[in-house]
Order: C-alpha cells, then sequence, then structure tokens
C-alpha cells in the first residue's frame, strides 16, 4: 500500500510546478502572497517555470532549476525575517519537485539528489524555529487574518517538505522518512478558511470553525498516524475530513500507509 501511496504522492507533486507556472499557488503557498508585492524568490521561480510547457527550452529549464534551488540553499541563513525565509522554501519545494521527480529535471546523481534532501531538511528546520502556533490559537481565540495566512502557510510548507521526503526516499527505496516530528501541528486547515478572498470571508468561517472545534481543540498530524484500516474514522478525524482540501487528503493518504 505504501508504494501505492508514495506513486500518488509524487503525481499530485509533479503538477505543483506547473500550476505555479500557470499563476495558480499550490496548496502551501497562500493567493495573497502572488498579490501586490511578490517576494523576489516566488517570482523568480515563477518566471523560471513559466517555461515546461515549451520542451525546446527542457535543458535550459533543468540547468536553472539546479541554479535556483542551490543559491536557495547557500542564501537561507542570510534572510532577514520569517517572510523571506518562508517564500524562498516555498520555492526550493517547487525546484525539489522538479529536479527529483521530472523527466527533464531529475539529477539523476544519488548525491546531488541527496543535496536536495538536505537543503528541505536544513530550511524545514530554520522555519520551524520561527514558530508554528500562535499565542491566540492556543488560547482559542481569532487571530488576525495575515498572522493566521503566515503561520499556515509555515505549516503547509513544513508539511509538504516532510510529504516529499517520504516520497523520495520511499521511492530509491531507502528507509522511510520519518515525519513524527511534524505531528504536534495541526493538520491542514480548512478548504474554505485557506481559500477564502478577503479577511470579511475568512473571519466568517473562522467564527464558524472556532465553534465547530472548541472542544479538544485543533485537529492534529499525529491524529492522521492513528487511522485504523477500518473504513470508519474516529469522530474527530471525520469531522477534519469533511472540511480538508486536496493537501489535506495526500498527508491522510500517507498517514494511512506508513504512520
Amino acid at each position: 500500500m505504501a508504494k501505492h501511496v508514495m506513486r500518488y504522492t509524487i503525481r499530485v507533486f509533479m503538477t505543483y510546478p506547473r500550476m505555479f507556472a500557470h499563476g495558480q499557488p499550490p496548496p502551501f503557498i497562500h493567493h495573497t502572497q502572488l498579490m501586490g508585492e511578490v517576494p523576489q524568490t516566488l517570482s523568480q521561480c515563477m518566471v523560471i517555470f513559466s517555461g515546461s510547457d515549451r520542451p525546446e527550452l527542457a535543458s535550459l529549464l533543468g540547468t536553472s532549476v539546479k541554479y535556483e534551488l542551490y543559491a536557495l540553499m547557500a542564501q537561507y541563513e542570510t534572510y532577514n525575517n520569517e517572510v523571506e525565509l518562508l517564500a524562498a522554501f516555498q520555492a526550493y519545494i517547487l525546484y525539489s519537485i522538479f529536479l527529483l521527480f521530472s523527466g527533464d529535471g531529475r539529477t539523476r546523481n544519488p548525491g546531488q539528489d541527496e543535496n536536495v534532501m538536505v537543503g528541505l531538511q536544513d530550511m524545514s528546520m530554520a522555519l520551524m524555529k520561527s514558530g508554528l502556533l500562535l499565542n491566540a490559537e492556543t488560547q482559542s481565540i481569532m487571530p488576525s487574518w495575515e498572522a493566521w495566512i503566515a503561520v499556515e502557510a509555515k505549516r503547509r510548507a513544513i508539511q509538504a517538505s516532510h510529504t516529499l521526503m517520504w516520497a523520495w526516499s520511499l521511492q530509491q527505496k531507502y528507509p522511510p522518512f520519518g515525519c513524527r516530528e511534524v505531528g504536534f501541528m495541526p493538520t491542514p486547515s480548512p478548504k474554505v478558511l485557506w481559500q477564502a478572498r478577503d479577511d470579511e470571508e475568512w473571519r466568517g468561517h473562522y467564527n464558524k470553525w472556532l465553534d465547530y472545534w472548541r472542544n479538544g481543540g485543533a485537529h492534529r498530524v499525529e491524529e492522521l498516524m492513528l487511522i485504523k484500516p477500518d473504513i470508519e474514522l474516529d469522530e474527530r478525524t471525520q469531522r477534519w475530513l469533511e472540511e480538508a482540501d486536496e493537501f489535506g487528503l495526500v498527508l491522510m493518504a500517507q498517514g494511512m500507509s506508513v504512520w
């Protein structure tokens, strides 16, 4: 079962660079990050992947992606704030997906692939140190939309990177990369919260979400590790699944197969 889920995960993740090239944010980049003054690392990433539909640029695309990925790996410790670090990490994830799984971009060099993995781990750890829960979340009160976007995007990026590392290690027949260190995180937020177009819409949905999860707090990733092979789900996971987006479904599938 784990191999089937691994292949499913890779297929889904391989759509993300093309989505981004067409102006659609993958589920670990919030749509507001692409409005106004877009971080340079993300805008450059979009420009590079804009050539993914042109076969004659395949060689140049692969070279550009490798260059940008290694540049981000070398520079991430110099960023002045978590906004810049998050954007760099999100771009790094997209470059990693392309290099590790794309027929055009695959490095075909185990040493280079492993360097990509090291970069994912190091940048993920740096982002985790900036905080993954808001005080308002721990007190079950409403944060600002801007603060929530920042922390939810961080969590989704870290969860995406761990899922990517798990899929790659399984594909390469290495011991599966463990993801238990992200177990304390809330599972990906409801689709209606993540896709809300403005503060007013988000606040309306968040008030309802707070009431819905008042008892016991937000659903956590570690609860996906406890899913049994039966069709029936525990009540909290069933409630979370009713609200989940496609990214949440990928994490759930992974949880059922390995955790």
